[in-house]
């Protein structure tokens, strides 16, 4: 366990990697709550679980800062406007192909 905060706490590290603390830090709390007598109670593993919450949203905050998170949300949703009235635009430019191809084919055989 130490050496999972460790690697969080170290700032050289890529927060891009801490996905791969995620499974040895579930298995250590696991390994707690079935051996240890003293940390094998719901309160005591809360502070452990917001300990490991809090190291890594103080990581998080070294990777990218809250102006820059609120940016990109603004730029997905740009981006979501767009793609939303395009899919609208390509489902009626869709409606009337289909409705011109049924005409062509009535015509066509009459």
């Amino acid at each position: 366990m130490k050496e999972n905060f460790e690697y969080l706490e170290d700032p050289g590290r890529d927060f891009m990697t801490t996905h791969d603390l995620f499974i040895p830090i579930m298995q250590t709390i696991l390994m707690i709550w079935n051996h240890s007598k003293y940390y094998k109670s719901p309160p005591r593993l809360v502070v452990l679980i917001r300990e490991i919450c809090n190291a890594i949203i103080s990581k998080a905050r070294e990777f990218a800062s809250g102006e820059t998170i609120f940016s990109l949300i603004k730029v997905i949703n740009s981006f979501y406007q767009i793609h939303k009235y395009l899919n609208k635009y390509f489902l009626f430019m869709l409606l009337k192909f289909n409705l011109f191809i049924k005409n062509l084919f009535v015509i066509s055989f009459f």
